[in-house]
């Protein structure tokens, strides 16, 4: 029973970690020139398009704590970036309110973003 009950509390305290040091690519940001980024080492906000050496993809891990941030590197430091921001390789951005199917999200949603709400369909 004690071997259980460690093995629940060591995966309980190892996997939570894990899924925050995943790395992602970025593949694209929509706005570089409107799209601040902060620095880890002394919180100062840079706009991204100030970084014109820029390449995508661009590897990112999620910051430890936070659902919403990315830690990207540029010129050997480390900036912060919202998840709302970018996109991720791999990731369909909906465009169009007509072509989807409704969606139910869970009550505990921190962000959720809509385009085109409210939308006539043609």
């Amino acid at each position: 029973m004690k071997k259980w009950l460690c093995l629940g509390l060591v995966c309980g305290l190892i996997l939570p970690l894990t899924a925050n040091s995943e790395e992602v690519l970025i593949s694209d940001v929509e706005s570089p020139e409107f799209t601040e980024i902060q620095s880890e080492t002394d919180g100062a906000w840079h706009v991204l398009a100030d970084f014109s050496q820029l390449k995508f993809p661009l590897a990112a891990q999620w910051k430890a704590g936070s659902g919403t941030e990315l830690v990207i590197e540029i010129n050997n430091q480390q900036y912060v970036i919202s998840r709302a921001d970018v996109e991720l390789a791999g990731e369909e951005i909906v465009t169009s309110a007509c072509d989807t199917v409704p969606l139910a999200i869970a009550n505990n949603s921190t962000s959720v973003s809509v385009k085109g709400a409210g939308e006539a369909c043609d």
